[in-house]
């Protein structure tokens, strides 16, 4: 008669802690790729805001105040 609640194999508790790894190796591997898109894009808007700065401090050195 076989038991109403058998006990995993070893095997069995391996293949699952091995897919479990194979799942948390993935998920941190998406992490950082989306880590890396984000600071990717902040490097981008930093430049952006940096060249755009730049470009309005070069407009306003040209106008004059009159008193």
């Amino acid at each position: 008669m076989a038991a109403e609640n058998p006990v995993d194999s070893p095997i069995d508790i391996r293949t699952a802690l091995e897919r479990e790894l194979d799942n948390i190796r993935v998920s941190i591997s998406n992490l950082s790729a989306r880590l890396h898109r984000v600071e990717a894009n902040l490097k981008l808007r930093s430049t952006n805001d940096h060249d755009s700065l730049r470009a309005l401090a070069a407009r306003t050195a040209d106008i004059k105040v009159e008193s």
